[in-house]
């Protein structure tokens, strides 16, 4: 499976120089300088106060995440920081986190969430912690769908219709899994050996 990435913001051109954007300043004034007042018959010069929010250097579109995001902030104070990285070839220890369907440009996908519990070789130790995506590619032939049943029996979940799997999506969090990760010029691989038990430690389904 071809280990691709997908990029989660999309590029925003800048507004034209030319674009009216408010002002702040006082009609007449000279832009960067000083407001201006008169105190007693004298020209007095005082610091220009900070711009108002939005600042012209923000799109209305940003400006209105930003304000959702303010009223999220607890959330964000919260949440654990996931980042996905790129593991190294070898064999691993990782939880599914997250299971779920995509439709990317048109294209359907399973995508799971790992995370890295333990590295088999030492070499791959500083690999734990990390997050990683799995994807299947969901098409209409024998071969996607064998690969997917596959991958479904090593997490446990034998069903007679594809149309069933989300309603296992959330007895899927949390299980522990064997997988490997493999590279063959520019494609990476990500393979479901096997489920593992938490408390043992033993591998406890088999690929077929």
């Amino acid at each position: 499976m071809n280990q691709n990435e997908y990029p989660d913001e999309q590029y925003m051109p800048p507004r034209s120089k030319s674009a009216n954007y408010p002002s702040n300043r006082p009609p007449n004034q000279t832009p960067g300088t000083p407001n201006a007042t008169h105190t007693d018959g004298h020209l007095q010069q005082t610091p220009n106060p900070p711009a108002a929010y939005p600042s012209p250097a923000y799109s209305l579109a940003t400006v209105a995440v930003a304000e959702q995001l303010a009223q999220w902030q607890t959330t964000f104070e919260t949440a654990r920081p996931i980042t996905y990285s790129t593991i190294d070839d070898g064999n691993y220890i990782a939880q599914i986190t997250d299971v779920s369907f995509r439709v990317e440009r048109g294209i359907p996908w399973m995508v799971y969430e790992l995370m890295i519990c333990d590295a088999m070789e030492e070499e791959n130790k500083q690999c734990i912690g990390m997050t990683i995506e799995k994807r299947r590619k969901l098409e209409n032939d024998p071969r996607s769908m064998g690969y997917l049943k596959g991958e479904l029996e090593v997490c446990g979940v034998r069903i007679q219709r594809a149309s069933e799997i989300p309603q296992h999506f959330a007895a899927m969090r949390g299980i522990v899994l064997g997988i490997r990760k493999t590279t063959s010029g520019k494609y990476s691989n990500i393979y479901l050996n096997h489920q593992i038990d938490p408390e043992t430690g033993t591998p406890i389904t088999h690929r077929r």
